[in-house]
């Protein structure tokens, strides 16, 4: 027995000298080459051990530019809003204050008339100059308040009740009467104002004040309008800004991926042909011992770790290599049925019966899709229980759906779980949902998952019409 681990040995140190002569074996990249590939990948040059710092794709400088083309027009819109609210209140207080005035001219010129040897006419001359100022009535009455002339059409149905709006009114205050403003004066009919002045109503339509009242809403509303197009023009900025920040961040991702593939293509070259040929060596050495021995497990157990480091190898370089769709009208129950058969068809229920009999797309990478799908879905079920696949066409696209009978997984990790290398399984490599997520990405399709109400997750991937 030692003697044939002493040749095992040897054999092991010959192939690590002869290693430029072994077909199998591609000559190994520099440390120079490794070191570049490491910093292009993202590690400092101070090695592992020392991180960079983060830096937040979309901060800095460009980002609050964006900001403030954001929050401009917004603070131009609230700013016209708050002008155009003061200027409609202070427009209100002047109506009152334009009809008080329109009254009191209306009234001097009755007082100047109402006295003379000829006042009846004079007044209704007046009412007639003054319509087109919106004058309608003047009522003209004596001391003790019972009415003497009547110039225009009062709003009252008699003299009765003019005489009544006359002691009811106040001196110089404005009283609204339907359409139009009231307005007395000497109303009181004093001990002072019985000797000189004769009481006197008038009745009008505050044109000036309504004028006014009319272009101060029209200003409001062509300012709402203003106001609106500034919070719509930020709206898109935002919208803008958002979709540019979600470009930079793919364009960030893409490079990562495009440094991590240089990386890969230096492990391939350091690691994956000299661990096929260490697991060749480890296999003839776990031949040569004899069974159910100590050193035969221990090279069993070198075996399974390389097959498993090259099963870890493959799948970095799988998805780091970017791959072109070789599209064709395939059966979509085939793809599906296939793929249910590779992993496991005794605990997989699958369903095709809404499945079209034929779409474009790459059976293949699809193939490979489903796979990762309904191996998770295996992984994260009971063993008695069954994994569930279906295919339909809804709504113009094709529709995968693969369901498992595990926990389900938490709202936080829903968009975590299909970045690379992110696992919550122990011996996960993390990229299985990475690759499919890339393949349905490439089928112009998308992949998400929810929680099922009767237990477990559930994974939907959706084709459209190639």
């Amino acid at each position: 027995m030692e003697q044939q681990l002493t040749e095992s040995r040897s054999g092991l140190a010959r192939s690590r000298t002869e290693g430029a002569s072994d077909p199998l074996t591609l000559p190994t990249a520099s440390p120079a080459a490794s070191r570049r590939a490491a910093q292009t990948a993202g590690e400092p040059a101070g090695g592992p051990g020392r991180r960079p710092r983060q830096r937040r794709v979309g901060a800095g400088p460009m980002s609050q530019t964006r900001a403030a083309l954001i929050l401009l027009p917004l603070v131009m819109s609230a700013a016209l809003v708050a002008t155009l609210l003061t200027s409609y209140a202070s427009a209100q207080k002047v109506q009152e204050t334009l009809a008080w005035g329109q009254g009191d001219m209306f009234l001097d010129n009755a007082r100047r008339l109402a006295n003379g040897p000829d006042a009846n006419a004079e007044l209704d001359l007046l009412v007639a100059e003054e319509a087109s100022e919106g004058l309608r009535c003047i009522a003209a009455f004596d001391l003790d308040g019972a009415l003497i002339h009547v110039s225009g059409r009062c709003l009252a149905p008699d003299a009765a009740a003019l005489s009544a709006s006359l002691i009811d009114a106040g001196n110089d205050q404005l009283i609204q009467a339907a359409d139009r403003v009231r307005m007395v004066r000497n109303s009181g009919l004093s001990e002072t104002s019985r000797a000189s002045r004769t009481p006197l109503l008038v009745e009008y339509e505050p044109l000036l004040s309504r004028d006014l009242e009319s272009s101060a809403r029209r200003s409001l509303g062509i300012g709402g309008a203003a106001s609106l197009a500034l919070v719509m023009v930020a709206i898109v900025l935002f919208r803008l800004g958002t979709r540019e920040a979600r470009l930079q961040e793919a364009m960030e991702h893409d490079r990562r991926l495009a440094s991590l593939g240089e990386m890969a293509g230096v492990i391939a070259h350091e690691i994956r042909n000299p661990l096929a040929s260490m697991k060749g060596h480890a296999q003839l050495l776990a031949e040569r011992l004899a069974a159910e021995t100590p050193e035969h497990d221990k090279a069993q157990r070198l075996v399974r770790e390389a097959i498993r480091l090259e099963e870890l190898t493959s799948d970095l370089l799988g998805f780091i290599r970017s791959k072109q769709l070789d599209r064709s009208a395939a059966d979509p129950r085939s793809v599906l049925a296939e793929a249910a058969e590779e992993v496991a068809p005794d605990r997989i229920t699958v369903d095709a019966e809404g499945a079209p009999r034929s779409w474009s797309l790459d059976p293949v990478l699809m193939k490979q899709v489903l796979i990762n799908l309904l191996q998770n879905a295996i992984q994260a079920s009971p063993d008695s229980a069954r994994a569930e696949a279906s295919v339909t066409e809804e709504r113009g696209a094709l529709v995968f759906e693969v369901r498992d009978r595990g926990e389900g997984i938490p709202p936080a990790e829903r968009e975590r779980i299909f970045e690379p290398f992110y696992t919550s399984r122990l011996h996960g490599t993390g990229l299985g949902l990475a690759v499919a997520r890339r393949i349905v990405a490439l089928h112009g399709g998308e992949i998400a998952t929810r929680n099922h109400a009767d237990g477990g997750a559930v994974f939907r991937v959706r084709i459209p019409r190639g």
